[in-house]
């Protein structure tokens, strides 16, 4: 999907890349906010899933990062993913 953002931005179609951005970006926030509230003793068994959809998330922004010239629109993204990806950071 990063790749039809890329296309959009390259063809001056920079609100419709934002828009579905926002809308991949919301898929991974509300997967990965799933396993928020499994125990931590059973986060064993799901580790994997959850470090495969943080790596997808986070290079989701990068590529955005790369293409959005809105300071404040790579801002949010950066703070969307900083906080659902929180929980899950290893002290």
């Amino acid at each position: 999907m990063t790749n039809y953002i890329s296309i959009l931005y390259s063809n001056n179609l920079n609100e419709t890349g934002r828009l579905l951005f926002e809308s991949i970006s919301s898929v991974y926030i509300n997967q990965i906010k799933l396993y928020e509230n499994i125990p931590q003793d059973e986060m064993i068994y799901y580790k994997e899933s959850i470090e495969t959809l943080i790596n997808n998330f986070k290079t989701l922004v990068e590529n955005f990062q790369l293409l959005e010239m809105d300071l404040d629109v790579i801002k949010k993204a950066n703070n969307d993913l900083d906080e659902t990806i929180k929980p899950f950071l290893e002290d």
